[in-house]
């Protein structure tokens, strides 16, 4: 799908959000997008890089309620498309092997036999570490257990990497409607598709994309992955 993996934006929004929206139009999404350029996002790949540690919070000059009241519906559009690419790339790749793995060095899990690769990254060792990486990103509201993808074997932690393939019809998404309720932002996601065999476009889809903000940044508080 020509996807891209983009580093999360949760430390950089956040500074940017809670110094006011006038620091919202340097933010990178990686295209430069500004507050003023669209906000349909591009399909994104993603790839075996870990996800970043828990940043500090950054220097605030509001609370994040203060900051969020201020800011225009198409500011925080714009924000909202570069947060919702970095959600949609860190939720798919929890949902298996973010962490660089050895397909040479596999182990079964002792619960359904299913077969894990090693994890090489030195940052994680049990599928508590893994847990605590993706808390850090989204609320309690998006529901995720690490076990259910990784798991401790003598010593090394394995990740049980899915069989299922992305949508390779999933042509981008696109964000309308901010509304905001305190400290929280919701949005529209209108998700467009075509037919990979065919070239004709499918139905689009429609969910609700939230983020909360919060001294130590933005938290993603309701997704669905669009692929």
């Amino acid at each position: 799908m020509g996807k891209r993996l983009m580093i999360p934006l949760a430390a950089a929004a956040a500074a940017a959000l809670l110094a006011g929206c006038s620091g919202m139009q340097h933010i990178d999404n990686g295209s430069s997008t500004a507050e003023t350029q669209p906000v349909t996002t591009a399909p994104t790949q993603t790839t075996t890089a870990p996800p970043p540690a828990t940043t500090a919070a950054p220097v605030t000059t509001m609370s994040p309620e203060q900051a969020v009241q201020v800011c225009s519906e198409q500011e925080l559009l714009a924000l909202g498309a570069s947060l919702y690419d970095d959600a949609c790339n860190m939720l798919s790749a929890f949902r298996g092997a973010v962490y660089p793995t050895d397909p040479a060095q596999t182990a079964e899990r002792p619960s359904d036999q299913a077969t894990g690769q090693l994890v090489t990254d030195d940052t994680v060792h049990t599928p508590a570490d893994v847990q605590a990486a993706f808390d850090a990103l989204f609320t309690e509201d998006i529901p995720y257990k690490a076990e259910d993808y990784y798991f401790a074997w003598e010593g090394g932690l394995y990740a049980v990497v899915p069989a299922a393939q992305p949508d390779t019809g999933y042509m981008g998404t696109e964000l309308t409607g901010a509304k905001v309720q305190g400290t929280r932002v919701d949005f529209t996601a209108v998700s467009y598709y075509t037919d990979p065999e065919t070239g004709e476009d499918r139905a689009p889809e429609t969910a609700v994309f939230s983020v909360i903000a919060q001294e130590n940044g933005w938290k993603t508080a309701a997704l669905t992955l669009p692929y």
